[in-house]
Protein backbone atom coordinates (compact mmCIF):
# COMPACT_ATOMS: atom_id res chain seq x y z
CA UNK A 1 0.00 0.00 0.00
CA UNK A 2 0.92 3.21 -1.03
CA UNK A 3 1.76 6.33 1.59
CA UNK A 4 -0.48 8.20 0.07
CA UNK A 5 -3.24 5.29 0.34
CA UNK A 6 -2.54 4.32 3.79
CA UNK A 7 -3.09 8.47 4.98
CA UNK A 8 -6.50 8.82 3.20
CA UNK A 9 -7.29 4.88 5.32
CA UNK A 10 -6.10 5.92 8.89
CA UNK A 11 -7.90 9.18 8.34
CA UNK A 12 -11.16 7.54 6.96
CA UNK A 13 -11.17 5.59 10.02
CA UNK A 14 -10.39 8.18 12.73
CA UNK A 15 -13.30 10.37 11.00
CA UNK A 16 -15.35 7.21 11.28
CA UNK A 17 -14.24 6.95 15.10
CA UNK A 18 -14.73 10.74 15.99
CA UNK A 19 -18.25 10.39 14.50
CA UNK A 20 -18.73 7.15 16.23
CA UNK A 21 -17.89 9.41 19.74
CA UNK A 22 -19.97 12.15 18.22
CA UNK A 23 -22.40 9.89 18.18
CA UNK A 24 -22.28 8.40 21.67
CA UNK A 25 -22.07 11.61 23.31
CA UNK A 26 -25.52 13.22 21.07
CA UNK A 27 -27.24 9.65 22.38
CA UNK A 28 -25.71 10.37 26.27
CA UNK A 29 -27.09 14.43 25.48
CA UNK A 30 -30.21 13.29 24.30
CA UNK A 31 -31.41 10.74 27.06
CA UNK A 32 -30.50 12.83 29.64
CA UNK A 33 -32.20 16.73 27.87
CA UNK A 34 -34.97 13.91 27.87
CA UNK A 35 -35.77 13.65 31.13
CA UNK A 36 -36.09 17.21 31.82
CA UNK A 37 -38.11 17.65 28.24
CA UNK A 38 -40.91 14.75 30.15
CA UNK A 39 -40.96 17.17 33.15
CA UNK A 40 -41.21 20.70 31.26
CA UNK A 41 -43.92 19.28 29.50
CA UNK A 42 -45.93 17.86 32.31
CA UNK A 43 -45.07 21.03 34.50
CA UNK A 44 -46.39 23.11 30.76
CA UNK A 45 -49.59 21.02 30.73
CA UNK A 46 -50.44 21.39 34.40
CA UNK A 47 -49.60 25.56 33.87
CA UNK A 48 -52.02 25.70 30.69
CA UNK A 49 -54.43 23.94 32.46
CA UNK A 50 -54.65 26.75 35.31
CA UNK A 51 -54.57 29.73 32.58
CA UNK A 52 -50.99 30.52 33.93
CA UNK A 53 -49.05 32.96 31.23
CA UNK A 54 -45.53 31.57 29.83
CA UNK A 55 -42.83 32.64 27.92
CA UNK A 56 -39.60 31.60 26.56
CA UNK A 57 -37.47 32.61 29.87
CA UNK A 58 -39.79 31.47 31.62
CA UNK A 59 -39.83 28.04 29.97
CA UNK A 60 -35.50 28.20 30.28
CA UNK A 61 -35.92 28.58 33.88
CA UNK A 62 -38.05 25.74 34.62
CA UNK A 63 -35.72 23.33 32.40
CA UNK A 64 -32.55 24.54 34.39
CA UNK A 65 -34.73 23.77 37.81
CA UNK A 66 -35.55 20.19 36.70
CA UNK A 67 -31.90 19.80 35.46
CA UNK A 68 -30.63 20.24 38.87
CA UNK A 69 -33.43 18.22 40.87
CA UNK A 70 -32.86 15.39 37.57
CA UNK A 71 -28.68 15.92 39.26
CA UNK A 72 -27.65 16.86 35.44
CA UNK A 73 -24.67 19.07 35.57
CA UNK A 74 -24.03 19.76 32.51
CA UNK A 75 -27.19 20.55 31.17
CA UNK A 76 -26.79 23.68 29.07
CA UNK A 77 -29.96 25.47 28.42
CA UNK A 78 -30.20 28.75 25.66
CA UNK A 79 -32.44 30.30 23.55
CA UNK A 80 -31.89 27.89 21.03
CA UNK A 81 -32.67 24.79 23.30
CA UNK A 82 -35.96 26.58 24.12
CA UNK A 83 -36.97 27.58 20.52
CA UNK A 84 -35.79 23.28 19.27
CA UNK A 85 -38.47 22.11 22.51
CA UNK A 86 -41.02 24.62 21.17
CA UNK A 87 -40.79 22.87 17.71
CA UNK A 88 -40.68 19.48 18.87
CA UNK A 89 -43.67 19.87 21.08
CA UNK A 90 -45.57 22.16 18.41
CA UNK A 91 -45.65 24.56 21.42
CA UNK A 92 -46.85 28.14 20.82
CA UNK A 93 -46.46 31.09 22.67
CA UNK A 94 -47.74 33.94 21.20
CA UNK A 95 -50.77 33.98 23.41
CA UNK A 96 -51.17 32.45 27.14
CA UNK A 97 -52.11 29.06 27.47
CA UNK A 98 -55.51 28.52 28.50
CA UNK A 99 -56.61 31.89 27.30
CA UNK A 100 -59.12 30.84 24.91
CA UNK A 101 -60.73 28.47 27.84
CA UNK A 102 -61.21 31.89 30.04
CA UNK A 103 -65.56 32.39 30.19
CA UNK A 104 -66.24 35.09 32.05
CA UNK A 105 -68.25 34.96 35.15
CA UNK A 106 -72.16 33.92 34.27
CA UNK A 107 -71.16 33.19 30.86
CA UNK A 108 -72.56 29.87 30.61
CA UNK A 109 -75.16 31.02 28.84
CA UNK A 110 -73.15 32.62 26.61
CA UNK A 111 -70.61 29.34 25.72
CA UNK A 112 -74.04 27.56 25.15
CA UNK A 113 -75.03 29.99 22.64
CA UNK A 114 -72.13 30.43 20.80
CA UNK A 115 -69.53 27.27 21.19
CA UNK A 116 -72.03 24.93 21.97
CA UNK A 117 -74.44 26.31 19.33
CA UNK A 118 -71.59 25.58 16.72
CA UNK A 119 -70.56 22.34 17.58
CA UNK A 120 -74.44 21.32 17.34
CA UNK A 121 -74.58 22.47 14.17
CA UNK A 122 -71.56 20.93 12.91
CA UNK A 123 -71.86 17.44 14.65
CA UNK A 124 -74.42 14.66 14.26
CA UNK A 125 -75.52 13.68 17.93
CA UNK A 126 -73.82 10.04 17.22
CA UNK A 127 -70.60 12.42 16.67
CA UNK A 128 -70.54 14.32 19.96
CA UNK A 129 -69.47 12.77 23.34
CA UNK A 130 -68.33 13.75 26.73
CA UNK A 131 -66.24 12.45 28.95
CA UNK A 132 -66.03 12.56 32.74
CA UNK A 133 -64.13 10.83 35.93
CA UNK A 134 -65.62 10.07 38.94
CA UNK A 135 -64.04 8.67 42.39
CA UNK A 136 -65.46 5.27 43.83
CA UNK A 137 -64.99 3.61 47.05
CA UNK A 138 -65.49 0.37 45.29
CA UNK A 139 -65.51 -1.67 48.47
CA UNK A 140 -67.82 1.03 50.87
CA UNK A 141 -70.12 -0.68 52.81
CA UNK A 142 -73.04 0.92 53.52
CA UNK A 143 -72.61 1.07 57.73
CA UNK A 144 -68.80 2.42 56.76
CA UNK A 145 -69.94 5.24 54.96
CA UNK A 146 -70.08 7.81 58.26
CA UNK A 147 -66.35 7.16 58.89
CA UNK A 148 -65.64 8.57 55.52
CA UNK A 149 -67.96 12.56 55.46
CA UNK A 150 -66.02 15.05 55.48
CA UNK A 151 -63.06 13.73 55.18
CA UNK A 152 -60.65 14.25 52.33
CA UNK A 153 -59.55 10.96 50.48
CA UNK A 154 -56.11 11.92 49.88
CA UNK A 155 -53.34 9.34 51.70
CA UNK A 156 -53.77 6.59 54.25
CA UNK A 157 -56.25 3.60 54.31
CA UNK A 158 -59.09 5.62 52.56
CA UNK A 159 -57.27 6.39 49.45
CA UNK A 160 -56.43 2.56 49.20
CA UNK A 161 -60.27 1.87 48.83
CA UNK A 162 -60.67 4.17 46.13
CA UNK A 163 -60.88 4.03 42.16
CA UNK A 164 -60.90 6.75 39.28
CA UNK A 165 -63.41 6.43 36.87
CA UNK A 166 -63.48 7.96 33.33
CA UNK A 167 -66.77 7.61 31.60
CA UNK A 168 -67.41 8.55 27.98
CA UNK A 169 -70.46 8.30 25.65
CA UNK A 170 -72.04 9.79 22.82
CA UNK A 171 -74.89 12.35 22.38
CA UNK A 172 -77.56 9.99 21.37
CA UNK A 173 -76.77 7.29 23.77
CA UNK A 174 -75.93 4.65 21.07
CA UNK A 175 -72.05 4.48 21.97
CA UNK A 176 -71.28 3.77 25.47
CA UNK A 177 -67.10 3.68 25.22
CA UNK A 178 -65.33 1.44 27.62
CA UNK A 179 -64.70 2.64 30.86
CA UNK A 180 -61.08 3.71 31.89
CA UNK A 181 -60.30 2.86 35.44
CA UNK A 182 -57.29 3.78 37.14
CA UNK A 183 -56.30 2.12 40.45
CA UNK A 184 -53.05 2.35 43.04
CA UNK A 185 -51.44 -0.69 42.30
CA UNK A 186 -50.28 -1.72 38.82
CA UNK A 187 -50.41 -5.36 39.02
CA UNK A 188 -52.87 -6.56 41.66
CA UNK A 189 -53.12 -10.15 43.13
CA UNK A 190 -56.19 -10.51 42.02
CA UNK A 191 -55.65 -9.75 38.27
CA UNK A 192 -52.68 -13.04 38.46
CA UNK A 193 -53.58 -15.83 35.87
CA UNK A 194 -56.07 -12.78 34.43
CA UNK A 195 -55.48 -11.97 30.37
CA UNK A 196 -57.90 -9.88 29.83
CA UNK A 197 -60.33 -7.02 31.78
CA UNK A 198 -63.99 -5.43 30.53
CA UNK A 199 -62.35 -1.98 31.42
CA UNK A 200 -59.36 -0.23 30.39
CA UNK A 201 -56.74 -0.40 33.49
CA UNK A 202 -53.68 1.86 34.12
CA UNK A 203 -52.62 2.77 37.95
CA UNK A 204 -50.77 5.41 39.64
CA UNK A 205 -49.70 6.10 43.18
CA UNK A 206 -52.54 7.96 44.30
CA UNK A 207 -55.05 6.69 41.86
CA UNK A 208 -55.59 10.12 40.13
CA UNK A 209 -56.08 11.42 36.34
CA UNK A 210 -53.13 12.88 35.12
CA UNK A 211 -52.23 14.45 31.83
CA UNK A 212 -50.19 11.45 30.36
CA UNK A 213 -52.83 9.01 31.21
CA UNK A 214 -55.89 11.42 29.78
CA UNK A 215 -53.63 12.00 26.81
CA UNK A 216 -52.84 8.39 25.64
CA UNK A 217 -56.95 8.15 25.92
CA UNK A 218 -57.55 10.22 23.80
CA UNK A 219 -55.21 9.91 21.24
CA UNK A 220 -56.64 6.03 21.38
CA UNK A 221 -59.88 7.14 20.48
CA UNK A 222 -58.83 9.75 17.65
CA UNK A 223 -56.75 6.85 16.46
CA UNK A 224 -60.00 4.79 16.48
CA UNK A 225 -62.74 7.24 14.93
CA UNK A 226 -59.73 8.01 12.41
CA UNK A 227 -59.95 4.88 11.11
CA UNK A 228 -64.10 4.42 11.09
CA UNK A 229 -63.43 7.90 8.93
CA UNK A 230 -65.54 9.85 11.46
CA UNK A 231 -65.35 13.19 12.75
CA UNK A 232 -66.62 14.01 16.39
CA UNK A 233 -66.73 16.50 19.25
CA UNK A 234 -65.22 16.03 22.74
CA UNK A 235 -66.53 17.88 25.12
CA UNK A 236 -64.69 17.96 28.65
CA UNK A 237 -64.27 20.00 31.68
CA UNK A 238 -60.91 21.96 33.05
CA UNK A 239 -59.70 19.53 34.80
CA UNK A 240 -56.00 19.89 35.66
CA UNK A 241 -55.01 16.40 34.20
CA UNK A 242 -56.67 17.76 30.71
CA UNK A 243 -53.73 19.10 28.84
CA UNK A 244 -54.82 22.66 27.04
CA UNK A 245 -54.09 21.05 23.50
CA UNK A 246 -52.96 17.85 22.19
CA UNK A 247 -51.56 18.44 19.03
CA UNK A 248 -51.97 15.86 16.27
CA UNK A 249 -55.44 14.75 16.29
CA UNK A 250 -57.02 13.80 13.02
CA UNK A 251 -60.28 13.39 13.96
CA UNK A 252 -61.46 14.34 17.48
CA UNK A 253 -62.15 18.27 18.25
CA UNK A 254 -61.57 18.70 22.31
CA UNK A 255 -63.99 21.63 23.50
CA UNK A 256 -63.16 22.52 26.97
CA UNK A 257 -66.39 23.67 28.76
CA UNK A 258 -66.59 26.99 30.97
CA UNK A 259 -64.54 26.56 34.50
CA UNK A 260 -66.75 25.88 37.32
CA UNK A 261 -70.03 25.24 35.39
CA UNK A 262 -69.91 21.37 35.00
CA UNK A 263 -73.25 20.76 37.08
CA UNK A 264 -74.95 22.84 34.88
CA UNK A 265 -73.31 21.82 31.55
CA UNK A 266 -71.96 18.34 31.98
CA UNK A 267 -73.88 15.74 30.68
CA UNK A 268 -72.05 13.19 32.87
CA UNK A 269 -72.67 15.23 35.64
CA UNK A 270 -76.38 15.64 34.83
CA UNK A 271 -77.25 12.09 36.25
CA UNK A 272 -75.31 9.68 33.90
CA UNK A 273 -72.72 9.15 36.42
CA UNK A 274 -75.49 9.16 39.32
CA UNK A 275 -77.25 6.18 37.34
CA UNK A 276 -73.90 4.24 37.14
CA UNK A 277 -73.36 4.58 40.74
CA UNK A 278 -76.90 3.54 41.41
CA UNK A 279 -76.08 0.39 39.85
CA UNK A 280 -73.07 -0.32 41.09
CA UNK A 281 -73.83 -0.11 44.64
CA UNK A 282 -77.11 -1.97 43.93
CA UNK A 283 -74.92 -4.87 42.33
CA UNK A 284 -72.37 -4.43 45.19
CA UNK A 285 -75.00 -5.40 48.21
CA UNK A 286 -76.52 -8.25 46.04
CA UNK A 287 -72.85 -10.00 46.21
CA UNK A 288 -72.74 -9.00 49.94
CA UNK A 289 -76.12 -10.74 50.23
CA UNK A 290 -75.02 -14.13 48.76
CA UNK A 291 -71.83 -14.22 50.49
CA UNK A 292 -73.88 -14.38 53.74
CA UNK A 293 -76.42 -16.55 52.88
CA UNK A 294 -73.46 -18.83 51.93
CA UNK A 295 -71.81 -18.22 55.09
CA UNK A 296 -68.66 -16.86 53.22
CA UNK A 297 -66.66 -13.96 53.86
CA UNK A 298 -67.25 -11.21 51.96
CA UNK A 299 -63.97 -9.28 50.57
CA UNK A 300 -64.38 -7.53 47.17
CA UNK A 301 -60.85 -6.78 45.06
CA UNK A 302 -59.98 -4.41 42.29
CA UNK A 303 -61.12 -7.85 39.55
CA UNK A 304 -64.45 -7.41 41.21
CA UNK A 305 -65.05 -4.07 41.49
CA UNK A 306 -63.66 -3.66 37.47
CA UNK A 307 -65.79 -6.45 36.28
CA UNK A 308 -68.69 -4.73 38.36
CA UNK A 309 -67.73 -1.40 36.69
CA UNK A 310 -68.43 -2.80 33.43
CA UNK A 311 -71.70 -4.67 34.92
CA UNK A 312 -73.15 -1.26 35.95
CA UNK A 313 -71.92 1.04 33.22
CA UNK A 314 -73.65 -1.81 30.62
CA UNK A 315 -77.29 -1.15 32.63
CA UNK A 316 -77.22 2.34 32.21
CA UNK A 317 -79.57 3.00 29.49
CA UNK A 318 -79.65 4.74 26.08
CA UNK A 319 -82.80 6.52 27.00
CA UNK A 320 -80.89 7.88 30.16
CA UNK A 321 -77.75 8.69 28.96
CA UNK A 322 -79.79 11.04 25.85
CA UNK A 323 -81.70 12.49 28.30
CA UNK A 324 -79.06 13.58 30.64
CA UNK A 325 -77.54 15.51 27.40
CA UNK A 326 -80.54 17.00 26.91
CA UNK A 327 -80.98 18.40 29.85
CA UNK A 328 -77.52 20.18 29.75
CA UNK A 329 -78.22 21.97 27.08
CA UNK A 330 -77.18 19.67 24.39
CA UNK A 331 -80.58 20.39 22.19
CA UNK A 332 -80.78 20.13 18.06
CA UNK A 333 -82.73 22.64 16.83
CA UNK A 334 -86.27 21.77 15.99
CA UNK A 335 -85.66 18.05 18.13
CA UNK A 336 -87.82 17.28 20.36
CA UNK A 337 -85.96 16.89 23.65
CA UNK A 338 -86.63 13.27 25.12
CA UNK A 339 -88.18 12.80 28.80
CA UNK A 340 -86.40 13.78 32.31
CA UNK A 341 -85.03 10.46 33.40
CA UNK A 342 -86.83 9.48 36.59
CA UNK A 343 -83.24 8.60 38.61
CA UNK A 344 -85.66 7.68 41.55
CA UNK A 345 -87.12 4.74 39.43
CA UNK A 346 -83.59 3.48 39.55
CA UNK A 347 -83.06 2.14 42.96
CA UNK A 348 -86.78 2.75 44.50
CA UNK A 349 -87.93 -0.92 43.88
CA UNK A 350 -84.53 -3.05 44.44
CA UNK A 351 -82.40 -0.55 46.29
CA UNK A 352 -85.08 -0.36 48.83
CA UNK A 353 -85.50 -3.91 48.85
CA UNK A 354 -82.01 -4.46 49.34
CA UNK A 355 -81.53 -1.78 52.01
CA UNK A 356 -84.20 -3.76 53.95
CA UNK A 357 -82.62 -6.95 54.34
CA UNK A 358 -79.65 -5.28 55.04
CA UNK A 359 -81.02 -3.39 58.07
CA UNK A 360 -82.16 -6.19 59.43
CA UNK A 361 -78.55 -7.76 59.29
CA UNK A 362 -77.08 -4.46 60.99
CA UNK A 363 -75.38 -3.37 58.16
CA UNK A 364 -77.23 -0.44 56.60
CA UNK A 365 -77.77 2.14 59.29
CA UNK A 366 -81.61 3.68 59.73
CA UNK A 367 -80.01 7.39 59.41
CA UNK A 368 -78.58 6.38 55.68
CA UNK A 369 -80.89 7.03 52.83
CA UNK A 370 -80.63 4.94 49.48
CA UNK A 371 -79.62 8.33 47.99
CA UNK A 372 -76.89 9.30 50.48
CA UNK A 373 -75.47 5.66 49.92
CA UNK A 374 -74.71 5.66 46.47
CA UNK A 375 -73.68 9.66 45.95
CA UNK A 376 -71.46 9.86 49.38
CA UNK A 377 -68.05 9.83 47.27
CA UNK A 378 -69.19 11.83 44.47
CA UNK A 379 -66.98 15.01 45.58
CA UNK A 380 -63.80 12.78 45.80
CA UNK A 381 -60.66 14.35 44.28
CA UNK A 382 -60.42 13.08 41.27
CA UNK A 383 -56.86 14.87 40.24
CA UNK A 384 -54.18 17.46 42.56
CA UNK A 385 -51.83 20.25 41.13
CA UNK A 386 -48.59 17.83 41.23
CA UNK A 387 -45.26 19.67 42.44
CA UNK A 388 -42.00 20.10 41.04
CA UNK A 389 -41.31 17.69 43.20
CA UNK A 390 -43.37 15.04 42.14
CA UNK A 391 -43.40 15.72 37.97
CA UNK A 392 -39.55 14.61 38.57
CA UNK A 393 -40.29 11.32 40.83
CA UNK A 394 -43.00 10.32 38.15
CA UNK A 395 -40.53 10.82 35.12
CA UNK A 396 -37.50 8.65 37.34
CA UNK A 397 -40.13 6.23 37.68
CA UNK A 398 -40.65 5.62 34.23
CA UNK A 399 -36.91 5.31 32.64
CA UNK A 400 -36.46 3.01 35.80
CA UNK A 401 -37.96 -0.38 34.61
CA UNK A 402 -36.82 -1.91 37.59
CA UNK A 403 -38.73 -0.04 40.27
CA UNK A 404 -41.98 -0.81 41.27
CA UNK A 405 -44.11 2.20 40.33
CA UNK A 406 -47.58 0.76 42.09
CA UNK A 407 -48.08 0.27 45.56
CA UNK A 408 -49.95 -2.46 46.75
CA UNK A 409 -52.19 -2.45 50.23
CA UNK A 410 -51.72 -4.39 52.68
CA UNK A 411 -54.51 -6.54 52.17
CA UNK A 412 -53.64 -7.68 48.79
CA UNK A 413 -50.11 -9.20 50.45
CA UNK A 414 -52.30 -10.52 52.78
CA UNK A 415 -55.08 -12.06 50.17
CA UNK A 416 -54.01 -15.29 48.93
CA UNK A 417 -53.70 -15.38 44.87
CA UNK A 418 -56.02 -16.80 42.74
CA UNK A 419 -56.05 -20.07 41.31
CA UNK A 420 -56.48 -20.27 37.68
CA UNK A 421 -59.68 -21.85 36.92
CA UNK A 422 -59.91 -25.16 34.99
CA UNK A 423 -62.39 -25.54 32.18
CA UNK A 424 -63.91 -28.67 33.49
CA UNK A 425 -64.59 -26.85 36.39
CA UNK A 426 -66.11 -23.47 34.62
CA UNK A 427 -67.81 -26.35 32.88
CA UNK A 428 -69.53 -27.19 36.29
CA UNK A 429 -70.42 -24.45 37.27
CA UNK A 430 -72.33 -23.61 34.25
CA UNK A 431 -74.01 -26.73 34.51
CA UNK A 432 -74.82 -26.18 38.20
CA UNK A 433 -76.05 -22.15 37.03
CA UNK A 434 -78.35 -23.84 34.26
CA UNK A 435 -80.20 -26.36 36.86
CA UNK A 436 -80.44 -23.14 39.87
CA UNK A 437 -82.37 -22.02 37.03
CA UNK A 438 -84.69 -24.74 36.22
CA UNK A 439 -85.50 -25.47 39.63
CA UNK A 440 -86.59 -21.25 39.97
CA UNK A 441 -88.88 -21.90 36.49
CA UNK A 442 -86.03 -19.10 34.98
CA UNK A 443 -86.00 -18.83 31.10
CA UNK A 444 -82.12 -19.92 30.42
CA UNK A 445 -82.63 -18.95 27.17
CA UNK A 446 -81.96 -15.06 28.24
CA UNK A 447 -78.27 -16.39 29.07
CA UNK A 448 -76.68 -17.68 26.04
CA UNK A 449 -75.78 -20.80 27.43
CA UNK A 450 -74.87 -22.58 23.91
CA UNK A 451 -72.79 -19.49 23.46
CA UNK A 452 -70.87 -20.24 26.70
CA UNK A 453 -70.20 -23.85 26.19
CA UNK A 454 -68.77 -23.79 22.61
CA UNK A 455 -66.42 -20.63 24.57
CA UNK A 456 -65.59 -23.63 27.31
CA UNK A 457 -64.84 -26.48 24.70
CA UNK A 458 -62.41 -24.53 22.55
CA UNK A 459 -60.45 -22.97 25.68
CA UNK A 460 -60.74 -26.75 26.51
CA UNK A 461 -59.25 -27.93 23.09
CA UNK A 462 -56.48 -25.02 23.90
CA UNK A 463 -55.30 -26.76 27.27
CA UNK A 464 -55.40 -30.35 25.55
CA UNK A 465 -51.80 -31.08 24.86
CA UNK A 466 -51.11 -32.58 21.53
CA UNK A 467 -50.17 -35.60 21.26
CA UNK A 468 -48.23 -37.34 18.26
CA UNK A 469 -48.61 -40.60 16.89
CA UNK A 470 -46.03 -42.33 18.90
CA UNK A 471 -48.25 -41.80 21.89
CA UNK A 472 -51.13 -43.72 21.09
CA UNK A 473 -48.50 -46.95 18.14
CA UNK A 474 -45.85 -48.98 19.69
CA UNK A 475 -42.64 -48.15 17.85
Amino acid sequence: MSGKAYRSTTLSRKADAIREIAKDRKRMRTALNGDVEACLVQWLRQACANNVPINGPLLACKAVQFASQLGISDFNCNEGWVERFKARHAISLKRACGEGKTIPVGGIQLWKNTTLLSILREYDAKNIYNADETGLFYKMLPNKTLAFRDKRCIDGEHSKQRLTILLMANMDGSDKRKPLVIGKSKNPCCFKNVKSLPVYYTANKKAWMVGAVFEEFVRDFDAEMHTQKRRVALIVDNCPAHPASISGLKAVQVVFLPPNTTSHSQPMDSGVIKTFKAHYRRLLMSKILLAMDAKECFKPDVLMAVQLIKQAWNLVQQSTIASCFCHAGFVKEHHVPPEAANFEALYSSNMNELRSQLQSLGIWPSTLTADDYINFDSSLCVAEQCSDEDIVAAVQSKRDDASDDSEVSDEEIQMPSIPLVKPADARKALDTLQLFLAQQDIDDQLFHFAELSSILAMSACKSTKQKCLTDFTPL
